[in-house]
């Protein structure tokens, strides 16, 4: 039997909600004492990144009041693109839940960023993206002897682990150090929980309309609301200019995370004056 599931985001509530449902619907064919599935502490459990595999841990409480044990009871996640392509499977371990006790199961989701393809590895990671999924849930009764398989289908939709990339030209400015000049580059973003206190290579590149190029790298620690300032050096030349006239500049900022990278740019015309 195949349910369709309602599609959602990625809410700790959300999963352990199409679990229970296909939980009960694989159990309750099989019991004569009826199911119950406790949602009291929904959203205990958390969405994490190990190194590039996405994890969700979430307890889901479940009673069997039926008079014999369910064995062997199974539940696998299987994410596909919008074309029906297998991009992950994961499945948890085998769980018993003894009859006139409360068990917890462990739902357990990894998703190795690996096994996707690198454009929707990419879009994961800097946009968002749906992706397709397929929960089964497995279970068995009377020693073994009676079995039940229920499959559900939904879409699931992941924020961006890294959003909203901005350059803020408008509040750059010049500086002057022991005699070593730079121009003074902020930009901002955003990152999502599961990167948080993790680290992303940013790549600022300046040029001008005279042919000067200069970059320069740093590491970003990732946290909510992101502020960074990129201090590009500049020849005394290029110092000159965009003292003493109008200069057209370009600033690329570049984020590099795991394989993946993703930039945005701006073009603005500036005369400056003395920064910090």
């Amino acid at each position: 039997m195949k349910l369709p599931l309602l599609a959602t985001r990625v809410g700790i509530l959300a999963v352990k909600l199409s679990v229970a449902v296909l939980v009960a619907l694989s159990i309750l064919p099989l019991l004569m004492g009826g199911i119950g599935i406790g949602l009291e502490d929904e959203e205990e459990g958390e969405w994490a990144l190990d190194g590039s595999t996405i994890r969700l841990e979430a307890p889901l409480m479940v009673s069997n009041d039926g008079f014999f044990d369910v064995t062997d009871l199974r539940v696998g996640f299987t994410f596909k693109d919008r074309d029906g392509n297998v991009l992950a499977v994961s499945e948890m371990d085998p769980v018993d839940i003894p009859a006139g006790r409360e068990t917890a199961i462990p739902i357990e989701i990894a998703l190795d960023l690996y096994d996707l393809d690198r454009q929707t590895r990419s879009d994961l990671i800097f946009n968002g993206t749906d992706m397709a999924f397929d929960l089964s849930v497995q279970a068995k009764y009377t020693w073994n002897l009676v079995g039940m398989s229920v499959d559900g289908g939904s879409e699931m939709g992941w924020d961006a682990l890294l959003g909203d990339l901005q350059v803020r030209s408008d509040m750059a400015y010049l500086r002057e150090m022991d005699g070593n000049h730079t121009v003074v580059v902020p930009f901002t973003l955003y990152a999502n929980d599961m990167v948080r206190d993790g680290q992303a290579l940013a790549l600022t590149e300046y040029w001008d309309s005279q042919g000067y190029y200069a970059n320069v790298t740093q590491m970003v620690d990732l946290s909510d609301n992101i502020w960074e300032e990129a201090a590009v050096p500049l020849s005394s030349e290029a110092y000159d200019r965009v003292m003493t006239g109008e200069e057209q500049l370009t600033v690329r900022v570049t984020l590099f995370f795991l394989d993946c990278s993703n930039y945005e740019e701006t073009t603005f015309t500036e005369q400056w004056g003395w920064g910090g």
